[in-house]
């Protein structure tokens, strides 16, 4: 139990605790039921550490809407394998920057798929970035318009370290 809860201390990085607990358990001045309760309460904080860091990356993603697959009705669309879309989301696509790629017509659950796809990379504590297409278009243009090749320079690496960019492709139109 005392190693368990040593864990806990250190991923939590509590290092006064954690060096308070090891005293308290040189000088014989804690019991096993103590370190139980301490074990408890230490493993509830981390559950919430996990959540809210998932929590924190799917934020970061800015999604304009959440999807999950699980709200997918694959019915709807048989062409489109559930099959297949499970195992897109299980394999480990965006550390090999492999490219999935949706093409279809309007209303047949592209956008759904793609944010279910990143919203599943992002709470596996992955950093993901959704943008539309016409946004993204729009920054390089008015930064290249106006000479700010400095802007275009911070943009890209502030986005181009993340696992997974999702770009959405609704509201751009080619001239």
């Amino acid at each position: 139990m005392f190693r368990s809860c040593n864990e806990q201390l250190n991923y939590l990085k509590l290092k006064s605790a954690y060096s308070y607990l090891n005293s308290l358990i040189m000088n014989n001045e804690i019991d096993e039921e103590q370190l139980q309760v301490m074990h408890k309460i230490l493993n509830k904080e981390v559950i919430a550490k996990e959540e809210n860091n998932r929590l924190y990356n799917v934020k970061v993603a800015a999604f304009s809407f959440l999807r999950k697959v699980d709200d997918y009705d694959f019915n709807f669309q048989p062409g489109i394998k559930e099959e297949k879309i499970r195992s897109i989301i299980e394999s480990d696509f965006y550390e090999n920057a492999t490219n999935v790629v949706f093409i279809g017509n309007p209303g047949t659950g592209k956008t759904h798929l793609a944010i279910a796809i990143a919203y599943t990379v992002a709470i596996r504590r992955n950093s993901v970035y959704f943008i539309k297409f016409n946004k993204l278009i729009n920054i390089l243009r008015q930064a290249n318009f106006k000479s700010y090749n400095f802007v275009v320079h911070q943009w890209i690496s502030l986005h181009w370290h993340e696992e997974m960019m999702c770009l959405y492709p609704h509201g751009f139109h080619c001239f």
